[in-house]
């Protein structure tokens, strides 16, 4: 740098800086020296004139802070969206209920000495806040002060203030929220372009800095037929805050160990099931729909962070009691009937691999000969149909005018694609048929021929 080796003093910058300037900033509460000594001891080595500029912006930045509203709360991750310009969107738990998030464009904010520093997260902060009352938002100015806090601690906060999945409304739609409940399936996330479903995204995905983070999406176990669904979108910037044991080798195992978003998220599916969470993040629609003399809620939330509590126990003896696993009669832990379609086909595929078979030449006989799936034949068949060229369309798919009142379609969520499965309660969904009428069979309809039948009397067709 041509300014290099420069030995500037607060004086004489202070000196050449606009007098106007250095008076709204003193006026304002600014520590004016402060600010500029800390602008010259992180860039000291420009010339004095390019000095000048950035303690200009750091003084205008602080005496905007000055001017903004101090806010208490918890830091719990950020979101944004890959190809969208949106700013980065931290999330702000506070002990009132008040959610919020707090926009920046470089994720970045000053403190009080003008020190620019990054924002963190699962940490207890004091920040600046100015509200935009035209469009209900909230800019971060400056942070205040951070307190680290452990995730026995960080969980303990979340959990008590947070909401479970039954107590959610339609006043949550499009809220920042906290919901606390059991892992009961990692599915993988649906790829989006221009609106579409374009199929299904791998567990880690590039920012537009080439930078890999997760991608999937959660579901927490249904409480008073109510099913939310937590959705790792694809970031552009953002930093979504993930404080769960093993997490981060889960995740880089899962990505880097299988080919498959099925596969890859099957092996989150099988590390994380059951495990208790706070999830923390805006939920963008909540739906009601399901026929059969009863009504389901679907709540879909964009996630800024999710964090692990100590223990399991955390839904209620309503949810627990609509696990739509039936319970075991042998005493062990394993019910045959309790495999997800996901997991079978996952472990048969991978037996194909082991020994070098095509998969036309799998058959039932020889995957129970070689390996204890303890799943009922009929979702072994499934599975290895789906492993066929063909056997299970893409989340994508689009049917024809002729598909279009089929009772398979009637499953179809219109937002992600999935096939959900029409049972009372279930909250189990496939991206194509396969994966559906194997659940069928395996959980609700045993030994049924034809599980679109099934299906059929469950829609009312």
């Amino acid at each position: 740098m041509s300014g290099s080796g420069n030995t500037l003093s607060a004086d004489e910058v202070r000196r050449s800086i606009d007098a106007q300037v250095v008076q709204e900033a003193s006026d304002a509460g600014v520590d004016v020296d402060g600010v500029i000594e800390s602008t010259i001891a992180e860039r000291g080595d420009y010339g004095r004139r390019t000095v000048e500029r950035f303690a200009v912006s750091a003084l205008n930045r602080q005496v905007e802070a000055a001017a903004s509203d101090t806010v208490s709360g918890i830091l719990c991750g950020s979101r944004d969206r890959h190809g969208k310009n949106w700013p980065r969107r931290h999330a702000l738990i506070k002990s009132d209920g008040d959610h919020l998030e707090a926009s920046t464009w470089d994720g970045t904010l000053p403190t009080p000495d003008g020190t620019e520093v990054e924002i963190p997260s699962g940490a207890a902060v004091e920040i600046g806040l100015e509200h935009d009352s035209q469009y209900d938002s909230y800019e971060a100015k400056q942070l205040h002060s951070v307190q680290e806090l452990d995730r026995d601690t960080l969980a303990s906060r979340l959990a008590s203030i947070s909401k479970t999945p039954g107590d959610l409304s339609r006043d949550d739609e499009y809220e920042m929220i906290a919901v606390r409940g059991e892992v009961r399936y990692v599915n993988p996330q649906t790829i989006f372009e221009d609106g579409e479903p374009q199929g299904d995204g791998e567990v880690m995905m590039t920012d537009e800095r080439g930078q890999p983070k997760p991608h999937f999406e959660l579901v927490l176990a249904q409480e008073s037929s109510t099913r939310v669904r937590c959705h790792v979108e694809r970031q552009r910037y953002a930093e979504p805050f993930f404080d769960v044991e093993d997490f981060d080798m889960l995740v880089r195992d899962a990505y880097s160990d299988f080919d498959s978003p099925d596969q890859q998220a099957g092996l989150l599916n099988d590390a994380l099931r059951d495990r208790g969470v706070v999830v923390v993040g805006n939920v963008n629609s909540f739906d009601q729909n399901r026929s059969n003399g009863s009504t389901t809620r679907y709540v879909d939330m964009a996630v800024a962070g999710v964090v692990e509590l100590p223990d399991t126990n955390t839904t209620t003896d309503e949810s627990q009691q609509s696990s739509t696993e039936p319970e075991s009669g042998g005493g062990s832990g394993d019910d045959t009937e309790s495999r997800s379609f996901v997991d079978v086909k996952k472990s048969v595929e991978q037996y194909a691999d082991l020994v070098g078979l095509d998969t036309d030449e799998l058959t039932v006989e020889t995957v129970n000969e070689n390996m204890d799936l303890d799943a009922p034949e009929s979702v072994i068949q499934e599975a290895i149909n789906a492993l066929g060229a063909g056997a299970e369309p893409e989340v994508g798919y689009e049917p024809d005018a002729s598909d279009a009142d089929s009772p398979i379609e009637a499953c179809r969520d219109p937002e992600t694609g999935q096939l959900l499965c029409p049972a009372d309660g279930c909250i189990f969904s496939a991206s194509g048929e396969a994966g559906l009428f194997g659940h069928i069979v395996g959980q609700h309809a045993p030994g049924a021929e034809n599980p679109e039948e099934w299906v059929a009397t469950q829609v009312g067709e």
